[in-house]
């Protein structure tokens, strides 16, 4: 489950799903509980000076209340290379505006029934170093659906 997916399945939106990277070319919004979630196309290195349609998507960004990042657990990344492209996503949200990082965040681990629990773990232990706030799930699996929606809920209502 991709972001697109997950606004789908949390707002009922209708926003485009394929099995590639990059299908999300504008943002699709949906209705949570009287918040709006944002599915953000994913930013590239660079794009805080503008390459691709970084300063476009960047904008949205600076809108919202709450920053969700959604990183794949189905890449065949190592561990330390998906803390690696998670910092350079929060490198270009500073260098666009110093605000963003500031933003509260959640780290969302997607497509878990793509991984096994020993590499979970391992992935799990390099992220709580650099953010607390992390929640595993999979479209497949209703309870880890469910416990998201429930947090995500907590979280916004405190940022109200």
């Amino acid at each position: 489950m991709g972001k697109s997916t997950l606004l789908n399945e949390l707002t009922h939106a209708r926003a485009k799903v394929k099995n590639y990277s990059f299908t999300t070319l504008e943002p699709n919004l949906g209705d949570f509980y009287g918040f709006i979630l944002a599915d953000i196309p994913g930013l590239i290195e660079g794009a805080s000076q503008g390459k691709g349609l970084g300063h476009k998507f960047l904008r949205h960004i600076k809108r919202t209340k709450m920053l969700i990042h959604c990183i794949s657990l189905e890449t065949e990344n190592s561990p330390e290379e998906m803390v690696k492209k998670y910092q350079i996503i929060r490198e270009e949200l500073k260098q666009y505006h110093e605000d963003l990082i500031k933003k509260p965040e959640i780290i969302v681990l997607t497509k878990s029934d793509m991984i096994v629990e020993a590499e979970l773990k391992k992935v799990l232990t390099k992220l709580k170093k650099i953010n607390s706030e992390i929640v595993v799930t999979s479209a497949y699996d209703d309870k880890t659906l469910k416990n998201f929606s429930d947090f995500l809920i907590k979280q916004l209502e405190k940022q109200d």
